[in-house]
């Protein structure tokens, strides 16, 4: 069988020795990554979450930084936010809402510096 392998493949075992051969070993670098996640540790995967855990394994085999890649989504999200514009009537409109409902407030009139007292005083003077 070994001689039936060589004589096979010997164009191919001949071609190595050219100038410009590039060899790969791709298959057991894709099967080593991706099955050490993905079936070592049994789980069911949904098509979107194994082809995203996928992507990122390869990124970190190629040297990329999961934090880095984050932050810079992170950024990009912030860049793409844009303030909403309301006209003063509105506002005021808002403002007198707000001064009506927080007149009632029990836990305003007591004064304890609790979590919810924080939050309703906030919102009473935005």
């Amino acid at each position: 069988s070994c001689r039936t392998y060589l004589l096979g493949n010997w164009a191919e075992i001949q071609n190595r020795h050219l100038p410009g051969y590039v060899e790969c070993s791709a298959e057991g670098h894709v099967s080593h990554v991706l099955s050490h996640r993905l079936s070592s540790r049994p789980l069911s995967w949904s098509k979107l979450g194994a082809e995203n855990i996928a992507k990122l394994r390869v990124y970190t085999r190629n040297g990329g930084s999961i934090r880095g890649l984050l932050n810079s989504n992170k950024e990009k999200k912030l860049e793409t936010i844009q303030p909403i514009k309301l006209d003063s009537e509105t506002l005021r409109k808002k403002k007198q809402g707000y001064a009506g409902f927080s007149t009632n407030i029990t836990i305003l009139d007591i004064g304890k510096r609790t979590t919810m007292y924080k939050f309703f005083k906030a919102l009473r003077s935005a």
